[in-house]
């Protein structure tokens, strides 16, 4: 046998192995070594819940109606102006069809999805498998906010074409198609932040159902007020004439801070229960009050009435008993390596006590900070009414804002004692949370009120002291009658039993206010030095 018989040639490389190597080896060019990169740091669950939306049957269908009614209102707007289109500026017809087309699927449609599609995870028990990977709260809920925003861009892509060539029918301008625009995305971005926050915090069962009837009503009598006003401030009126710069920089800034604190409290919400989600919550909320804050003193300079205070604090008071019945829900449950990231300083202690976790913490800290706003606007008041002689509102001021924290005080102040006795393992406590204050805040004043109207042999009753746990009525009259005999009895009876409660509260805060830190247990101290010094080696040059 020849030499030549003994060589084997190698075999030749199959197909799956070469396809294996493709895929392994690092991209050559540039653009898909941007595209690689990108994909990595990716959100899965972004990626998921847009294949998913965007393939399922309620996508088509509703994409599918949406242009459909595009090209119906089409032909019925431009035959309905014929012959006089072709002199008559007639986009503005065209345009506020297109406006209430475009606000279905934005203002109903996406939010309810998002809502929906965080009730579905919950429904299908997918938390606890998602919980033992390696993905955070956080990236679930930004997933899921990532895919409504994708839908928003979707929908805005397909109409938006119609809503240029309505520029070309004269009539409307630029300024008015853009400040829709801008306000029709924030309002769905919002709402699709609120939907995905009720959905996590209703996980339960027997929540869902008040959950879906919640949000399916809120969203579609709010589409109606949406197509209301855009056939009225579009179609009837200029938009540009009502809504100036400064509007639209403070809508978008109340929106913008108001999107990062629904998200963490969404998070929050699915998180395991023994995480410090406190902290940053309430730096969120911190942010987001101050900008409301700021935009109410920018109202008063504008308006130069004081009844605007009473309209401010009345919309403060509402935001702050919403969030107040939350935070007084919360379980204050700490795990030990979560006590590890509080502050050891005196000083750290001093500041950032109250924003430990705790529901008596969250209830103090809420109430110091309305305080605060109480007292800023009151100097604001003053001192302002000293450089305008004509705005005399320090009275408004002191009056408005000492009710409405002591109404602030009470209601949530007995909402939390309330909620001591609800044991912390029982699920939808914010949602017992809100029934309980609903429930004081309507009922507290019936008692007093029947009362003397069954010792008035059921005649008309006008407001007196004793009628000072209702807040709509007592506003109404501090705002008409001031300072008077009546209404000074009735507040300072209302801050006294304020003061109570709120220093009741203050005594039963003491075991979360106690919490000290953990130090790392001296097992995990030694490996996280290991670590550090092996880092160390590696990164240090060779030799040294």
């Amino acid at each position: 046998m020849s030499e030549m018989s003994h060589v084997v040639d190698p075999p030749p490389l199959d197909r799956p192995t070469r396809s294996i190597e493709r895929f392994t080896e690092a991209p050559q060019k540039a653009w898909l070594q941007a595209w690689d990169w990108l994909s990595e740091r990716s959100n899965p669950i972004a990626v998921k819940e847009a294949r998913q939306s965007l393939n399922s049957n309620q996508f088509v269908l509703c994409f599918s109606v949406t242009l459909i009614a595009v090209l119906f209102w089409t032909v019925l707007a431009v035959s309905m102006q014929l012959p006089n289109a072709y002199y008559l500026p007639g986009g503005l017809l065209v345009l506020t069809g297109y406006f209430v087309i475009l606000a279905f699927p934005l203002i109903l449609v996406i939010p309810f999805s998002a809502f929906r599609s965080m009730m579905m995870e919950a429904e299908s028990r997918t938390f606890e498998l998602v919980s033992i990977s390696g993905l955070t709260a956080k990236q679930i809920v930004h997933g899921k906010m990532a895919s409504s925003c994708l839908q928003i861009l979707v929908y805005l892509s397909a109409i938006l074409p119609c809503i240029v060539i309505t520029y070309l029918l004269r009539g409307i301008t630029v300024n008015t198609i853009l400040l829709y625009l801008y306000l029709v995305v924030l309002a769905s971005v919002l709402l699709s932040a609120i939907a995905i926050m009720i959905a996590t915090v209703s996980r339960q069962r027997f929540l869902q159902v008040f959950a879906n009837l919640f949000v399916l009503g809120a969203q579609l009598l709010i589409f109606f007020y949406t197509v209301g006003g855009t056939i009225v401030f579009v179609y009837s009126f200029q938009m540009t004439s009502f809504i100036t710069t400064s509007i639209v920089v403070a809508i978008g800034s109340i929106t913008l801070t108001a999107l990062p604190l629904c998200m963490q409290c969404s998070a929050a919400a699915i998180d395991f229960p023994s995480e410090n989600h406190a902290v940053s919550i309430r730096v969120r909320f911190l942010i987001w009050i101050g900008t409301i804050v700021f935009w109410c003193a920018w109202v008063m300079i504008q308006l130069e009435s004081a009844r605007s205070i009473y309209v401010i604090f009345s919309v403060l008071l509402g935001i702050f008993l919403v969030v107040g019945a939350l935070s007084v829900s919360e379980r204050g449950i700490l795990s030990p390596r979560a006590q590890r990231t509080l502050p050891k300083t005196l000083v750290g202690r001093f500041a950032l006590t109250w924003f430990f976790p705790g529901a008596g913490l969250a209830y103090v800290f809420l109430t110091s900070v309305y305080a605060s706003i109480v007292v800023g606007f009151i100097g604001f008041a003053i001192v302002y009414s000293l450089q305008t002689p004509v705005y005399q509102g320090e009275e408004a001021a002191i009056l408005a804002g000492i009710a409405t924290l002591s109404y602030f005080c009470l209601f949530t102040g007995l909402t939390r004692l309330m909620m001591m006795v609800i044991p912390r393992h029982i699920v939808g406590r914010p949602f017992i949370g809100h029934v309980i204050q609903g429930l004081l805040f309507v009922m507290a004043p019936m008692f007093p009120y029947f009362m003397v109207l069954a010792w008035n042999d059921f005649r008309t009753v006008e407001y007196d002291w004793h009628q000072f746990l209702f807040a709509t009525w007592t506003l109404t009259e501090l705002d008409s009658n001031g300072f008077s005999a009546t209404n000074t009895r009735a507040i300072v009876l209302l801050a006294l039993l304020a003061s109570i409660v709120f220093i009741v509260n203050l005594l039963l805060c003491g075991r979360d206010v106690i919490l000290q830190r953990v130090e790392l247990p001296p097992r995990l101290q030694q490996e996280k030095d290991s670590a550090v010094q092996t880092q160390v080696r590696e990164q240090s040059p060779v030799g040294f």
